[in-house]
């Protein structure tokens, strides 16, 4: 019975864990290191929060068409200096803002 119990409080705990709320966004505006994010998604966020810029790229056969899958690439990990209702202001520095292009996306760290 004990057994039970401890499987049935960690599968709670990594439920809980892994389920929060996250907040997920999209790149609109690039400009000498300043980065404009629209949100996907009606979570709030906070100042100071880091967020990971990332990019998704569907790979597909190039004879067929067929999908094969899916690329995620992390670009860098960002922090908001500013929020407002429908947007985002995030400061990137130079080696990483070279490689982000627009509508990367964008997502709440865990650790934030």
């Amino acid at each position: 019975m004990k057994n039970y119990l401890i499987y049935f409080f960690l599968l709670v705990f990594i439920f809980i864990m892994g389920c929060g709320p996250s907040w997920n966004g999209r790149i609109v505006y690039l400009k000498d290191g300043n980065i404009l994010i629209k949100p996907d998604t009606a979570n709030k966020i906070k100042d100071i929060d880091n967020l990971l810029i990332y990019r998704e790229e569907v790979v597909t056969h190039p004879i067929t068409g067929e999908i094969l899958g899916n690329i995620r690439d992390d670009i860098a990990e960002v922090q908001t200096l500013m929020v407002m209702e429908n947007i985002i202001l995030a400061y990137a520095q130079q080696p990483w803002f070279d490689m982000m292009k627009i509508n990367d996306r964008a997502r709440q760290t865990k650790g934030s």
